[in-house]
């Protein structure tokens, strides 16, 4: 399963895709 959620880290993109 690939969530795309909005990061309030350092992280250059303002999503993540993280297979779970």
């Amino acid at each position: 399963i690939a969530t795309i959620y909005p990061q309030p880290h350092d992280i250059p993109m303002d999503r993540v895709v993280t297979e779970a």
